[in-house]
């Protein structure tokens, strides 16, 4: 009996010693980098067949796999943006994988994209054309400020004629010309303003933006005011991995000279935690003389400037689905005008501005909600001083102007059965002006006010149609909009502003209401192509800088309108995007639009003496006139590898009046709408490879009206890019960019000449803390 019971003995010993052996565990550590630009890849999934659990790369690339058995396994290396890699091991003990290079997906159709219902949706399921421009693109080609990089986008004017010397900017698209007819969004919250409805793009930091997305055509359905040519959503970088930091400086042509520093960091477990950003930036620049040289005389200046800005966000991950988000933005500048006579700086303007937003977001079930709080205060000053060249008089004044804006804006999407999506919102705004000109070579002092609120509510359903492929969108959105408060008054008045009373406005609150409808279908037949026809309307209401500010312009002497009433906009789209052979890929647009009610200056007939050389018209801002458009757009991307990318762009637009109608009989009918490019066209290359990047650009804007008559035209003009950098161990980074390379200065409608070529030198440095080892192993 004892001798079998250490027979079995024996047996079990060999047998467990037999599983330690088949069971013993291995661990295997590696590192995971981009094979182009050998950067780290964080966010890597990386699983082990057979294995419950898995894990994913640090922001360093680092990976650790625990608790694998001796043996043949296989292991998946996978990512959204990156081709799958499959390698396997014969293991018998611990291993460290030399590092491992991910080939990036040679070409991606859809997108997950927030702008078209204020959630996500793919782009391949939005049913108008839409463009995504990722932040890095600032990297590769030369691009100074935001704006610039929606140069890429065919279809797009950007009026910067004096380059990153240029008070403000403004873009426009579709033919609708002015910013005014253009919303553009900061993380989704508006920033246009009510008083001109124009944007402050030099205050918007290039380096932190993750991405800029931009929908084409009339979206009042869901946005209302303002995004009668599209919409600009500007979506800055979030980042939720360890703490980084960074630290840039620069210097360029008219000695041009800055920096930047920025730091993030964040601390979420088990999809709870905080995270952190915060930006700072600084610009100054001498500038350049914008006075041709036979026009120069003893007054004109550089138009020199000094800008600084920092933003700061906050967020709480209560949950993977739900979060709340806090930004602050501050911005302060100084941008002198090119005239010098007495006062220190000149003729300047300056724009400080502070800028609050409060997001909360979550989802639960098939319900997803957002609630974005927005507050906006732009203290617009400006220093002018004049001589008068037939009396020789100095006048200086000053404007100071206050103009707020702030509203919620709340969105809920349920997913109803059969993939239809249900999306409603509500949506409060309100805009105000305080503003004054003071004259201090005089006693008069000039004062306008006004208020404008509006209310909205939508509802917009996608359901898919009968055809595999086939879904149709439909929506409705009701606005209620009132201005009051709006006055204008003159204090003492002395010769400069005397005249003015013999022009009393009678203020009045205004109230109107818009009912903007959108119908569409699309029909994607497959992953690589996407068919839409579209109805929309769009609107905008007018801006209390036209409803309650009587004041000189360059056309003349404006004369406020209380009256005035919304645009309104019809337009019928459609379109395509087509990949071909994975490397190909085609988009294109073709629409029609019947805009009425369209404003524009009127002549009263009377011509009055402002203090200048010579009798100015007197204008009032009216809804006089239909309009017509019509064109096409279209851009091609080739990515001969993931390494080498090409574009060109094309756009064709015919904007005309089609009949105008006014009490003081003005005839518009027929002409071209001002400042639209008939012709614009644009192209790019790119190549990014391991520690070097380089990019190319090209741009044609056609010839363009600079006035509503269509008597003075500006030529057309072209200019070319280039940007080359290149990094040292993915630490440090050097660049030299070019705008206007070959030096082709053109005269704006003002008179005003471009700077010409700049260059601009870059250093950048890169800082990340290292990884806890623990905090890189999670369960799937």
């Amino acid at each position: 009996m004892k001798r079998i019971r250490l027979v079995f003995s024996l047996i079990f010993l060999i047998l467990l010693a037999g599983n330690e052996v088949l069971y013993a565990q291995c661990v295997v550590t590696g590192t995971i980098v981009d094979s182009l630009t050998s950067k780290p890849l964080a966010n890597i999934n990386i699983v082990v067949e057979g294995m419950k659990s898995g894990t994913s790369s640090s922001e360093s690339g680092k990976f650790i796999l625990k608790d694998i058995r001796k043996g043949v396994v296989t292991v998946h290396f996978t990512h959204v943006a990156y081709k799958e890699l499959v390698l396997h091991f014969d293991l018998q003990s611990s291993i460290v994988i030399p590092t491992i290079r991910l080939t990036p997906n040679s070409f991606k159709l859809s997108d997950v994209f927030i702008t078209a219902d204020r959630l996500s949706l793919n782009s391949s399921d939005v049913p108008a054309t839409v463009y995504s421009i990722p932040g890095n693109k600032a990297e590769v080609y030369a691009v100074n400020n935001t704006d610039e990089l929606l140069s890429l986008i065919p279809g797009i004017r950007i009026d910067r004629d004096r380059g990153i010397f240029s008070k403000n900017s403004s873009i426009s698209m579709r033919g609708m010309n002015g910013s005014a007819r253009t919303l553009v969004l900061l993380d989704g919250a508006p920033i246009n303003k009510a008083d001109g409805a124009g944007v402050n793009w030099n205050r918007i930091d290039p380096d932190i933006i993750d991405r800029i997305e931009v929908m084409k055509g009339p979206n009042s359905t869901i946005y209302g005011s303002n995004a009668m040519g599209g919409v600009v959503n500007i979506i800055t970088a979030k980042d939720q991995g360890p703490f980084r930091a960074r630290v840039k400086t620069f210097y360029g042509t008219y000695n041009t000279r800055g920096g930047n520093v920025s730091a993030s960091g964040a601390k979420i477990r088990n999809g709870k935690g905080i995270y952190w950003s915060m930006n700072s930036f600084y610009r100054k620049g001498d500038g350049y003389i914008p006075v041709a040289d036979s026009l120069r005389d003893s007054l004109d200046a550089r138009t020199y400037l000094t800008e600084l800005g920092s933003s700061l966000r906050l967020g709480y991950q209560f949950s993977a689905k739900s979060s709340l988000e806090a930004e602050y933005n501050y911005y302060w500048d100084k941008k002198g005008d090119g005239t010098f006579i007495i006062e220190p700086g000149g003729s300047y303007n300056q724009y400080p501005s502070h800028f609050a937003r409060l997001k909360y977001q979550s989802s639960k079930g098939k319900w997803q909600f957002n609630a974005n709080g927005f507050y906006q205060l732009e203290h617009y000053l400006r220093q002018n001083e004049t001589i008068k060249k037939q009396t020789g008089k100095y006048t200086l004044y000053q404007t100071d102007s206050k103009r707020i804006d702030a509203g919620l804006w709340l969105t809920a999407a349920l997913q109803l059965q059969k993939g239809r999506r249900l999306t409603t919102g509500i949506d409060i705004k309100k805009g105000g002006v305080d503003a004054s000109d003071i004259y201090y070579t005089a006693t008069d002092i000039l004062t306008n006010k006004g208020q404008m609120d509006l209310g909205a509510m939508f509802v917009q359903l996608e359901t898919p149609l009968l055809m595999t492929g086939l879904s149709l969108e439909t929506g409705v959105r009701f606005d209620a909009a009132r201005f009051h408060g709006g006055s204008f008054t003159i204090q003492d008045p002395t010769a400069f502003s005397e005249f003015m009373t013999n022009y009393p406005t009678q203020f009045h609150d205004t109230s109107w209401m818009a009912v903007s409808p959108r119908i569409a279908v699309l029909y994607n037949p497959s992953t690589r192509l996407k068919l839409y026809l579209s109805y929309a309307h769009g609107f905008r209401t007018p801006t209390l800088d036209d409803m309650c500010r009587n004041g000189n312009i360059i056309k003349g002497f404006k004369l406020a309108n209380p009256a005035l009433g919304p645009e309104h906009l019809n337009n019928f789209e459609t379109g395509y995007s087509a990949g071909i052979a994975k490397k190909l890929k085609v988009e294109q647009s073709f629409f029609f639009s019947l805009g009425k009610d369209f404003q524009y200056f009127v002549a009263s007939g009377d011509s009055v003496y402002t203090g200048g050389n010579n009798l100015k018209p007197v204008l009032q801002r009216q809804n006089i006139s239909k309009v017509r458009s019509y064109g096409t757009e279209i851009t091609l991307s080739i990515q001969f590898s993931p390494s080498f990318l090409c574009f060109t762009n094309y756009a064709y637009n015919h904007s005309r009046i089609g009949s105008s109608k006014s009490s003081a009989g003005t005839n518009l009918d027929g002409k071209m709408l001002m400042e639209v490019p008939s012709h614009q066209a644009s192209a790019g290359v790119e190549w990014r490879y391991k520690w070097f990047a380089t990019g190319a650009s090209y741009a044609y804007t056609g010839k363009i009206y600079a006035d509503d008559d269509n008597l003075v035209m500006n030529p057309a003009r072209t200019e070319t890019g280039l940007h080359i950098s290149a990094n040292y161990l993915e630490k440090v980074y050097m660049s030299v960019s070019v705008q206007d390379l070959f030096n082709h200065r053109y005269i704006d409608s003002k008179g005003n000449i471009s700077p010409g070529r700049f260059f601009m030198t870059s250093i950048i440095w890169k800082i990340q803390s290292l990884e806890n080892k623990d905090s890189q192993d999670h369960l799937f």
